[in-house]
């Protein structure tokens, strides 16, 4: 499973907050009716994924990430 977007301003599931959406790609329950089969299913462009540090490091301060 990896990072295939997000969205760097949310403003609709918390009330009087900001978030920040991912969407993760490599879903193993293959519904019929999914909307996203080419995201689920991991069809996406690898060039255009980011990892979650690097995407992290857009939103904390650098000092405070470990890369482990």
């Amino acid at each position: 499973m990896f990072v295939a977007d997000y969205l760097e301003t949310f403003l609709l599931d918390w009330e009087g907050k900001v978030s920040c959406v991912l969407f993760l790609s490599g879903c193993n329950f293959r519904c019929p009716w999914c909307q996203n089969k080419d995201l689920a299913l991991g069809r996406i462009d690898p060039d255009k994924t980011e990892t979650i540090t690097e995407i992290l490091r857009k939103f904390v301060p650098h000092n405070t990430l470990d890369d482990r």
